[in-house]
């Protein structure tokens, strides 16, 4: 499974920086060579903003696999995207870890 992600940012701020070094973080952690991050300056690039309806940033697209999800706000939560990436374990599995 390739994940592509589209992450949109606005200039050099502390929330852009944390951004992408959280989806960075994830993307070598849990996706390995398995996934493509677009990073996307709305300053210097405001149509692909327009184009893909995002208002606020930072925001991240999920482009592929289907469904497409948009997550705008604070990506500062290493926990929550990857739960709304859908890489978290499962509930089972989590179970049977705190078995062992």
């Amino acid at each position: 499974m390739n994940v592509r992600l589209k992450l949109f940012v606005s200039g050099q701020t502390a929330r852009s920086a944390i951004a992408i070094a959280n989806i960075g973080k994830i993307a070598e952690s849990r996706l390995k060579d398995m996934c493509t991050i677009e990073i996307v300056d709305i300053r210097e690039n405001s149509e692909a903003s327009v184009e893909s309806g995002i208002i606020a940033t930072p925001a991240l697209i999920k482009t592929h696999p289907p469904p497409t999800r948009k997550l705008i706000g604070d990506l500062s939560d290493y926990e929550e995207v990857v739960s709304w990436l859908g890489l978290g374990e499962k509930a089972d599995e989590r179970e049977g870890k705190n078995e062992e």
